[in-house]
């Protein structure tokens, strides 16, 4: 399975890997909503929830991934309040229960000067 954000119609796109050339097909019902200019995605290390970072709505969208066709479905409570333009996140290896997953927000700065 691959699956693909879309920034600017805030969807995330979804297709099986023909495995003897590469090709793409979409699974069906893709794209799926999201919300907010979703940015990163990551599946949890056991594949059955994936996770896409909404930059624009300092959300996180978590669906339940369908086994066998691989579509997505909202889990309930979705999208979650995340911190400030979240891009990305990564899971805990140990996969503790008190810390599914960590976050990476958007850093910036801004530098004014004022006079001539």
């Amino acid at each position: 399975m691959l699956y693909v954000t879309s920034g600017n119609t805030n969807t995330v796109h979804a297709y099986t890997i023909n495995g003897a050339d590469g090709s793409l097909l979409p699974v069906a019902g893709s794209p799926f909503a999201s919300s907010g200019s979703p940015w990163g995605v990551t599946a949890d290390p056991g594949g059955q929830y994936l996770y896409v970072t909404n930059i624009g709505a300092n959300s996180l969208s978590a669906y339940l991934i369908g086994s066998a066709t691989g579509d997505l479905t909202p889990v309930a409570g979705s999208p979650f309040a995340a911190g400030d333009q979240p891009i990305s996140l990564a899971f805990d290896p140990a996969r503790r229960s008190d810390s599914p997953f960590g976050g990476v927000t958007f850093p910036y700065s801004v530098a004014v000067t004022m006079g001539p």
